[in-house]
């Protein structure tokens, strides 16, 4: 794997949406996907999220879930695995940062990698690395791994802020991998 990433599709969002979403380019031609995101701000304090679709929205999925973290006075720091932020065999959306602090200031960036999403006979893998601004007064930097427990394609994913809330702004784009 050479790892050039070919831009197919962006979006860059200016006012409050609900979701993000990629339901073209995501198919045979490449055996990873990845979907950048930088800047973005949600409307309240939520989790930044991933739905994957297979003909559906909610594929059923078993993911991990860890962050490093440090509070900006100093006073903590920790590396913690976070049981309740998982997935097991589950159609809850994924949960790819803990909860955003929403001050104008405070964003999220990243990369969601999904590898071989077009396969009909083998489960789905993903990662994903973010960094926000948590609620706890610092810096989250949140890994998230795990699978996509189907053999259908997977041909789109939502970004999603949850708890009822919007993006404000950022930009998303989605590169394939040769």
């Amino acid at each position: 794997m050479s790892g050039k990433l070919t831009l197919i599709s962006s979006a860059i969002v200016t006012s409050s949406t609900s979701t993000v979403d990629f339901t073209s380019g995501i198919d045979s031609t490449y055996d990873e996907y990845q979907f950048w995101f930088f800047g973005v701000k949600d409307s309240a304090q939520n989790e930044l999220r991933i739905i994957a679709n297979d003909g559906v929205w909610g594929v059923l999925k078993t993911s991990t879930f860890f962050q490093a973290r440090h509070h900006e006075n100093g006073s903590t720091s920790a590396l913690e695995y976070l049981t309740g932020y998982d997935r097991a065999q589950s159609t809850s959306n994924l949960l790819i940062t803990k909860e955003t602090e929403s001050q104008a200031d405070d964003q999220m960036c990243g990369c969601f990698q999904l590898f071989n999403p077009s396969s009909t006979t083998k489960v789905k893998h993903f990662m994903s690395r973010a960094v926000h601004h948590n609620t706890s007064g610092g810096p989250g930097d949140v890994f998230v791994a795990g699978y996509y427990n189907t053999t259908s394609a997977i041909t789109g994913i939502r970004f999603d802020p949850g708890g009822g809330g919007t993006i404000d702004r950022g930009e998303f784009y989605l590169y394939g991998v040769r």
